[in-house]
């Protein structure tokens, strides 16, 4: 169809939302990423590779199961206060 996907960052897209008495939906969702498109000077978000997407997902993951030890270790030293 011809039809080529150019990514855009979110936050340039916000500005053109049309804040109005629709609010916020899909429809002016939709609108936002039209306009914002449409403009020639629109900075777009590059492509991640499969390497970059990986790494990503492996920082993710880390920073949860730092986190989850975190909150695992502060809720036995809670409980073990409360038992003494």
């Amino acid at each position: 169809m011809g039809f080529d996907a150019r990514p855009i960052a979110a936050n340039f897209v916000g500005s053109y939302r049309m804040e109005g008495k629709s609010g916020k939906s899909n429809m002016t969702d939709a609108a936002a990423i039209c306009e914002a498109a449409s403009r020639p000077t629109m900075q777009l978000v590059p492509v991640k590779t499969c390497e970059q997407q990986i790494i990503m997902s492996l920082h993710r993951m880390r920073e949860d199961l730092r986190t989850s030890t975190s909150r695992i270790s502060r809720s036995s030293c809670g409980a073990a206060s409360t038992v003494l």
